[in-house]
């Protein structure tokens, strides 16, 4: 599963700030703090610097942005009225800066019902055999107990060794797709 969220390159921050389902009001409150509050419910001590709308696409979800605030720049340009969010956009409001991204996590689930019938590249059964995941790179893989011991009978194909199509070795752990780039957080550090 991925969820769209803003890194924070803060020195020694490092935080995810997810975005939750449905419209939502971004905003800079008196601590300085990015926050993410639905629309119906604008925190009363802060700014707000847009109005944020997620969708749901076939590479992860992307978001839809009003500016609300001058200082607001999507890669240092100031955004139309209306401006698209999805992975690897660096959003600047002022001197701070977030990394848009997505948090992957794989969770077993059903096949869905339009792949099937697709064969698992590893094992070559049908996926409906067993719940399945998909890797950041859009594979659909068995994954039937995560935490089996390698000696039960289940099909975990996707652990068996680094994905076929993206070469990314297997991990149950969740992960940053795009990561920030090593340069970028050296430039904000102040160390480049």
């Amino acid at each position: 599963m991925k969820v769209l969220g803003l890194y924070s390159l803060a020195p020694a921050n490092g935080k995810l700030l997810s975005f939750p389902p449905g419209p939502q009001v971004l905003s800079i409150l008196s601590s300085a703090e990015l926050n993410l509050a639905p629309s119906e419910q604008p925190p009363t001590n802060g700014t707000t610097v847009a109005d944020v709308k997620l969708r749901d696409s076939n590479n992860g979800p992307l978001g839809y942005l009003i500016p609300r605030q001058g200082e607001l720049r999507l890669d240092g340009v100031a955004p139309l009225t209306l401006a698209m969010l999805h992975p690897g956009t660096l959003l600047s409001i002022g001197a701070r800066r977030w990394f848009v991204t997505t948090q992957w996590q794989p969770e077993p689930s059903p096949a869905p019902a339009e792949l099937a019938e697709r064969k698992c590249p590893v094992c070559g059964g049908e996926l409906k055999l067993a719940p399945v995941v998909q890797c950041t790179c859009g594979r659909y893989y068995h994954l039937e107990k995560p935490d089996a011991a390698a000696s039960e009978p289940v099909l975990n194909c996707f652990l068996a060794g680094a994905c076929g199509l993206c070469n990314r070795p297997p991990s149950l752990e969740p992960v940053l797709t795009p990561e920030p780039p090593e340069k970028l957080m050296d430039v904000v550090s102040g160390e480049w």
